[in-house]
Order: structure tokens, then sequence, then C-alpha cells
């Protein structure tokens, strides 16, 4: 769209509005026509139970903290290796991310995301806070790893998977965390004893996520 004095242009999946007047000036009259949207796959999606908050990463390597009842943008970070997977805490005050090195807690501030822990979890593909926040869980390959949020504990390990887990989601009394794979298990975790409470494996199949519902049936 083209007028004497403002074109919109599209770079890299964002537009932009230049000022024609400024052309030839040594000001490039460049501004950002509307929040800056993912350049690139998006590889996680979280969102807030306590607040109308959903969180995006991806590998154009941002993190994108998005208010989805008034369609704005909150708060945007690039950082400097891809970001795999991502999770927010249901209060909306704290972020997990997983990058190639490490699984990073992070605080969410007015214009940061902001890292306070980071656990040694390469390439973590799947994380997910419990539904209360006190917990969350992480996968490292084909293992599930459940830490305490505040005091950064190891609650227990989980492992039943051959491949990689695609999905990971906690029962509305976070006493169950539900995993899926690649290699088409569906596998029903107990954090009272540790232990597999049960499991549906279908070898044939290649499970990209699960769901559960509120009565766990």
């Amino acid at each position: 769209d083209i007028n004497s004095r403002v074109d919109i242009l599209h770079v890299d999946c964002q537009l932009f509005t230049i000022n024609m007047e400024d052309i030839n000036s040594r000001q490039n009259g460049l501004s950002l026509l509307c929040p800056a949207f993912h350049c690139a796959p998006i590889t996680g999606m979280s969102l807030c139970r306590r607040k109308p908050l959903l969180i995006t990463s991806s590998t154009d390597k941002t993190l994108q903290l998005w208010d989805y009842e008034n369609y704005t943008q909150e708060l945007r970070k690039e950082f400097t290796e891809e970001v795999y997977s991502v999770s927010l805490h249901p209060s909306g005050l704290f972020a997990l991310a997983g990058f190639n090195d490490k699984l990073r807690l992070m605080n969410i501030l007015i214009d940061d995301f902001s890292t306070f822990k980071e656990f040694n979890i390469r390439a973590c593909r799947e994380c997910a806070f419990s539904n209360g926040g006190h917990l969350f869980a992480a996968t490292n390959f084909n293992l599930i790893q459940v830490y305490h949020t505040y005091t950064f504990e190891l609650v227990a390990s989980f492992k039943g998977h051959s491949a990689r887990i695609r999905s990971l989601v906690w029962s509305n009394d976070d006493k169950r965390l539900i995993s899926s794979g690649m290699d088409g298990g569906v596998y029903e975790w107990l954090l009272k004893n540790n232990q597999r409470g049960g499991d549906c494996v279908v070898k044939a199949a290649q499970y990209s996520s699960a769901v559960i519902s509120a009565d766990l049936k």
C-alpha cells in the first residue's frame, strides 16, 4: 500500500512503515506497523491460568509474551540461540524456557526476561509448570524430570519412553503427569510414589500431543 508519503513494507514476516519524505535523508524512517510476530516456526506455547497472557517460543530465537484479550504484545526478547520450549507460570511472573545448553527459569519483568536459575538439561523440547505452579516437569531426551519451582530440588525422574517425548500435561490436582511421544507411548506418572500408574503403547503411532480430562477418565 503506497501513498505519497508512506509506504508499507513486508520484511521477514513483519510489517514496517517508511516515511517517503525521509528516503533521501540520513534517517531511514522505518518503524514497526504492529507488534513483531515470529518469523520462523513456533516451538512452544503456554497459557497463564490467572491472567490473560500467552507466551510463545520460536526458532527465530525469541520469546514473546501476549495479552490475548487486548490483542497486544507485552514483551519480546531475542536471544543468541533458538528457544526449543516454553512454559508460563500460573502467576504470570515466571517463564521456563529450553535452550541448546540449559533449561532456564526466568523472572518476567516489565521490559525483560531475566534468568535467575539454570538447570543442566540440554535441548529441552518440552516443559510444563504444574497447575499450582509449585512444580515443573521437563524432558531430558527420553527422561522426564520433575523439579520444585521454589527450592529447585529434583522431586522425581520418570523413564519409560524409548523416543522423543512430544507432550507433558498435568492433572488438575497435580498428582499425575501424562506424557506422550514419538514411540507411540502414552504414560501416566504418579507423583505420590514416583511410579508409573498406567500406559498405552501403539508402536505404529507417533503422538504429538495429549490432554487429560478433569475427571481423570
